[in-house]
């Protein structure tokens, strides 16, 4: 089945979806099609508690197989399959906590590989090794998750729904719709306590899911029928999690709806007097809702007793200024007026926050997470969205807007770090490095694995807070998932000395000079191997090594070999005194190997250069100028036999446009002449034309090993993932970024 006609919920049907445009689902904000009845009704003993957990004979499903009578004992391993959706759920003010928080709840993103389960649980059913193939083969195919997932939701073994449920919500845990399913399939083949534990994850990872914590709360109307305080306190907990969703209409009115249900007025108009003062989408019919539901009582009835007895007061006072009394109705009357008239007040403040957002909220075509890709015009409004909000400076809705952005931009990683930076410059007191530390392992552990931007700044994060081996970690399991990184690789090394773990860093450079070798990464291998040299010269103090290093390297890539000599020359000329002998015969090799014509003729004048400054008689001067003669006379042979590019007459001048000029290392674009092109020829004597020497001579630093513009051999654009320059991973150490408002 094509995916894309499937929901986050994994139906293909629209039927139950809010009114949002063509491309609405009902992930992130409505109720439709929720039923408010009671669907949940246990076997189990009325008066138990669903969140005690039942012996092993009382699980129903779990320790048998229906039909067969075939008895399965099994292990914690078995029963314990784990997913990595456990995300903190934040609360603000006095939410409390969800039920069955004490529960605990599995872990990671299927079985754990550490652990032999007793049973082989894909052999259980026929088609479901095939279906399990089809998803591993590709694990980013949604289509092949969906058929896995109707597949074992449609059978009767147990431990197959979930291995197979846990596996993909740890891999989309935005995808609400299956946690509903999840849970619903607990409740059919598993336990109630089993069924806490999902909705418990599920909220967890999805907070701002409007039908999920609906469908959680019918759950809990159905088990604690006669707690009211305990299915109360559940839904203060869904409303502080997830009452500033912008499309919390249906959650509002749920709780509503069960208060009046159970005749609690006062409970009714507090609910209301919070709502009118949030934002959200059908603000406009909540305050008519109000207003009906105040004529409808008396005010002793829907006022707290402090509200009622200072409005009472206050129509009082106002009576005896008056030449006519009021009767009672006249007074109920008027105390009315005086609870809508404050309402009213609150409403207008709020809906002129509202029509500040109005704009930004219609243009939100897809606030649910899918795995196609956004348009990028909503790209753009969830950044100016975010903007705005920032510039507002509420910090509690500045949150929930990262949150919501990240449900429907969650494969987009550039948001991640916008709310990272956000948390980071607002961090001064350190009150939210446990915030910080929940975006960064959700983004990293669960979207974006693979991603290095987002991952070298967690572990930069981590490093600048003391936590080396959590950052050693990830930069090790990125240096996995992304193999031949040269960026990933100096980051990790440069880690190790950072905190002082020399012959670590030493052991790191051997293991990714190999692994890049081995990976046909062979021109990062050498990049990497001049790096290691200075590292081993400069740090170790192995000038032997470090000489072993550059020398084994030369030939291994045609592309890098003249700036491994460059770089054993410019080590030869760091010493003091400078080590001759390591010079020359670097020299020697690069005009014995197969670099270049063009290349040789220019180590040729550098040799010729070093022997004038340092060279200790005037014959080796001279053999170093016939060795450039006779490169130079090579040279001009292959230039003369190459055939000769067609020159192009611009019409109406005579003039030849287009010709190619062949210019060898030392020539200027200009055309002006270089030592060692066919330009300039030599004198009688072999030696080079005067004033060779003073154009070229020492143009280029010894000391420097990047300046290789003029030596005609390619150099590496990038380092690292998709070949992106340095310039591209700039601030991981948590600079300000001029996008984040901050």
């Amino acid at each position: 089945m094509d995916s894309s006609f499937l929901d986050s919920d994994g139906s293909n049907s629209h039927q139950f979806a809010p009114n949002l445009g063509d491309d609405s689902n009902p992930g992130g904000g409505s109720g439709e099609g929720i039923e408010f009845g009671n669907p949940y009704s246990f076997t189990a003993d009325s008066n138990s508690n669903p969140f005690i957990v039942p012996p092993m004979e009382e699980l129903g499903g779990i320790g048998e197989e229906e039909g067969s009578g075939v008895k399965r004992k099994l292990s914690e391993e078995n029963g314990e399959l784990n997913t990595d959706a456990q995300v903190l759920l934040k609360m603000n003010g006095d939410g409390g906590e969800l039920l069955g928080d004490n529960l605990g709840g599995r872990e990671g993103d299927g079985p754990s590989p550490n652990k032999k389960p007793l049973l082989d649980v894909r052999k259980l059913l026929p088609d479901l090794e095939k279906l399990w193939t089809a998803v591993e083969n590709d694990i980013n195919d949604f289509t092949a998750w969906t058929q896995l997932l109707q597949y074992v939701d449609s059978e009767n073994e147990l431990l197959a729904a979930r291995e197979a449920y846990d596996a993909f919500l740890g891999k989309y845990p935005y995808c609400y719709g299956y946690w509903k399913k999840y849970a619903d399939y607990e409740k059919r083949k598993g336990s109630a306590e089993e069924c806490a534990k999902v909705f418990n994850r599920g909220l967890k990872a999805i907070s701002l899911s409007v039908d999920l914590w609906i469908h959680y709360l019918n759950y809990v109307k159905a088990t604690h029928e006669t707690e009211p305080e305990v299915v109360r306190s559940q839904f203060d907990v869904a409303i502080t999690a997830c009452g500033m969703e912008f499309r919390s209409d249906k959650l509002w009115e749920h709780y509503i709806q069960w208060e009046r249900e159970n005749e609690n007025w006062v409970n009714v108009l507090q609910i209301y007097d919070r709502l009118l003062g949030t934002p959200t989408q059908n603000y406009q019919i909540h305050l008519q809702n109000v207003k009906e539901f105040v004529n409808q009582y008396k005010p002793s009835q829907v006022l707290s007793t402090e509200e009622f007895a200072e409005l009472k007061n206050s129509v009082e006072s106002s009576k005896t200024e008056s030449s006519e009394p009021l009767d009672e109705e006249a007074e109920t009357n008027k105390i009315r007026e005086l609870i809508v008239e404050r309402r009213t007040e609150v409403y207008k403040k709020n809906e002129v926050e509202i029509s500040l957002r109005w704009t930004f909220e219609e243009a939100i075509k897809r606030p649910y997470f899918h795995v196609k890709p956004l348009e990028k015009g909503q790209l753009k409004m969830w950044k100016e969205y975010l903007e705005f909000e920032i510039g507002k400076g509420d910090g509690k809705r500045i949150k929930i807007l990262f949150e919501r952005c990240l449900i429907a931009c969650a494969l987009y990683e550039e948001y991640w770090i916008k709310y990272v930076r956000y948390l980071m410059n607002r961090n001064e007191d350190g009150s939210m490095l446990l915030e910080i530390e929940d975006v960064f392992r959700r983004a990293c552990t669960i979207h974006h694995p693979k991603k290095p931007w987002i991952n070298l700044h967690w572990a930069a994060f981590q490093e600048s807070h003391g936590n080396f081996q959590a950052a050693c970690e990830i930069l090790s399991r990125l240096d996995e998932a992304t193999p031949g990184s040269l960026l990933i690789a100096y980051r990790h090394i440069n880690l190790e000395r950072r905190r002082g773990n020399l012959l670590q860093c030493k052991e790191l450079y051997k293991k990714f000079i190999v692994g890049m070798r081995n990976n046909s990464s062979v021109a990062n291998s050498v990049h990497l191997s001049i790096k290691y040299a200075r590292f081993l010269n400069k740090t170790l103090g192995d000038y032997e090594q470090a000489k072993e290093v550059l020398q084994s390297s030369i030939d291994v890539d045609p592309s890098t070999g003249a700036r491994c000599i460059m770089a054993l020359i410019d080590m030869g000329m760091e010493r003091s005194p400078i080590d001759d002998d390591l010079i020359l015969s670097t020299f020697n090799t690069a005009l014995a190997s197969t670099l270049p014509e063009e290349q040789k003729v220019t180590f040729a004048h550098r040799k010729i250069e070093f022997l004038e400054d340092y060279g200790k008689d005037v014959e080796s001067v001279n053999k170093a100028q016939d060795e450039l003669q006779k490169l130079a006379k090579v040279m001009r042979e292959k230039k003369a036999a190459a055939p000769a590019t067609p020159a192009a007459t611009t019409p109406g001048t005579g003039e030849k446009t287009g010709e190619t000029t062949t210019q060898a290392v030392g020539g200027a674009p200009d055309g002006s002449t270089k030592p060692g092109t066919d330009q300039a020829p030599a004198s009688t004597n072999g030696a080079p034309p005067a004033g060779a020497y003073d154009q070229y001579a020492y143009s280029q630093q010894y000391n420097q090993y990047g300046n290789y513009a003029n030596w005609n051999y390619q150099q590496s654009t990038g380092y690292g993932y998709g070949q992106q320059g340095w310039n591209a991973y700039q601030g991981y150490y948590g600079a300000n970024d001029s996008t984040t408002g901050a």
